[in-house]
């Protein structure tokens, strides 16, 4: 558990700003010119193609698990904790408002596995001698493609 500086993380008058804009990056885009505008469709299909592929070992993550939260300051002992209060489902819809975080249900998130596409594993041997097979495959892959 960390420790936490009273004034800065503890007090909520820190933790509250309402002043969004000044944490915010702003961008202006020149509007696509009309000959190079797309129906809607038409540009899902592209993106209904190839996806990104997943190399290397399994990862630890779940399809559903806790995350968004907030954090806290015991007020005598000082201990700061986080807790985490917002479902993430990317194999289900989430369909308890009270649970589920709220902008998984502006933009859904659905995969079917966080398994890897190609398994490489990274040996000892790969690490002393600064090989990346991982990297090398994902390169050679990127080549086949014309990147």
């Amino acid at each position: 558990m960390a420790m936490c500086h009273r004034r800065r993380v503890c007090g909520a008058p820190a933790l509250i700003r309402p002043d969004l804009a000044d944490r915010a990056v702003f961008l202006t885009l020149e509007a696509i010119p009309e000959e190079r505008q797309q129906p809607e469709q038409e540009l899902g299909i592209k993106f209904e193609g190839e996806r990104a592929v997943i190399l290397g070992e399994p990862v630890g993550d779940r399809m559903r698990f806790l995350s968004e939260g907030n954090h806290g300051c015991l007020p005598n002992s000082h201990i700061c904790f986080h807790y985490s209060t917002g479902m993430h489902d990317y194999a289900a819809p989430c369909t308890d408002w009270h649970v589920c975080y709220w902008l998984n249900w502006i933009f859904p998130v659905r995969i079917k596995t966080l398994n890897p596409d190609e398994r490489i594993t990274l040996s000892f041997a790969d690490y002393l001698e600064h090989h990346d097979p991982v990297f090398e495959r994902a390169v050679a892959l990127a080549a086949q493609h014309g990147y």
